[in-house]
């Protein structure tokens, strides 16, 4: 074993309980992420046609449909959103070289420091 991993939990070491519960908060982090990236930036009106001249997948309804496959199944709610990010014409992975966003330098009125 490499020394650096040692002690490290691998897919060997997982049960199929905790299998599960990384596919399910992946497929959520997945949906969650999707919903950033298609309410979160500017120009919604133009991708959301853009997206919708691309049929059944770019429309909005899916997005509930996904939301509610993710009770259901993990792995068929990922297909389904996958299906709409390639509607929205939204990456299918993270972009590693992609810019951090700076931190805020003032402030949160809604949620202050403790």
């Amino acid at each position: 074993m490499c020394p650096h991993h040692r002690g490290h939990l691998t897919s060997d070491t997982l049960s199929e309980d905790a299998h599960q519960l990384i596919a399910e908060a992946s497929a959520y982090a997945y949906f969650s992420l999707t919903l950033l990236d298609i309410f979160s930036t500017t120009g919604f009106d133009e991708r959301l046609k853009q997206a919708q001249a691309q049929g059944f997948p770019g429309e909005p309804e899916r997005l509930a449909e996904a939301r509610q496959e993710l009770g259901i199944s993990p792995y068929s709610a990922r297909t389904l959103i996958t299906d709409i990010r390639k509607a929205w014409s939204l990456p299918l992975s993270p972009d590693p070289s992609g810019p951090i966003p700076p931190q805020r330098s003032a402030r949160c009125a809604i949620h202050p420091a403790t």
